[in-house]
């Protein structure tokens, strides 16, 4: 996943709304725990997409409770249960 983000980031600069770029960018920086970047990218994707997906927000929610943002994790994984 590592290796990928630099494509990933290669395909985002030349269309910045595509969301399924966006997505895997989030998921690769998630899956080897830059929970920082991972954050900044799962907040571009709930901008760009219309609604998350289950996924998305679950692993939203723990890129910003791994950024010890614990009430905002909790705003994003009520929308879950909701």
């Amino acid at each position: 996943y590592k290796m990928a983000v630099p494509h990933f980031l290669n395909a985002y600069k030349k269309d910045t709304t595509n969301s399924l770029v966006i997505e895997r960018l989030a998921n690769s920086y998630r899956l080897v725990k830059d929970y920082d970047n991972a954050e900044i990218w799962y907040t571009k994707l709930s901008k760009t997409k219309k609604s998350l997906n289950t996924n998305d927000l679950r692993y939203y929610a723990e890129a910003l409770a791994n950024n010890g943002k614990y009430e905002e994790s909790q705003m994003i994984s009520n929308k879950i249960t909701n």
